[in-house]
């Protein structure tokens, strides 16, 4: 995507995406799981080693702590109130989600416009619900 010539809407999505910084920390806390995913405590403790692998848990964790930081909304963690803590947590991954939902929107409309190719027009039509809005962290 970096050397995209898409011009118009097409460069709009690609510069979404390009311009994201929670995306990239997201993709690395799904690497990270995928190679170890829910395992990675059982092998501890099944083996009583920790292995070379780091936490999984961090990579979500500094997910978390980069939109706290880039975000306003949910640079004030309310601790200490239980019922807003937990309303705060479904707002900060709603927001995590909608992010990953407009890359996935993005991924579409690029694929389907042609800028992955004839497999990327066939499949970009397959990833998206027809007639599904646009999510809402999109920007037209």
């Amino acid at each position: 995507m970096e050397a995209t010539t898409a011009t118009g809407y097409s460069a709009r999505l690609a510069e979404h995406v390009q311009q994201s910084t929670v995306l990239p920390l997201l993709f690395a806390a799904f690497a990270r799981y995928g190679r170890s995913g829910r395992f990675h405590h059982l092998d501890i403790l099944a083996t009583d080693d920790p292995g070379i692998l780091d936490q999984p848990t961090e990579y979500w964790e500094r997910v978390e702590r980069h939109v706290r930081e880039i975000r306003p909304e949910f640079q004030n963690v309310p601790f200490g109130d239980n019922a807003a803590f937990d309303g705060y947590q479904k707002r900060l991954r709603g927001f995590i989600a909608d992010e990953l939902d407009a890359w996935w929107f993005c991924v579409h409309r690029l694929g389907v416009q042609g800028c992955f190719g004839e497999l990327g027009k066939t499949i970009g039509w397959e990833i998206w619900d027809p007639g599904r809005p646009p999510p809402r962290a999109w920007k037209a």
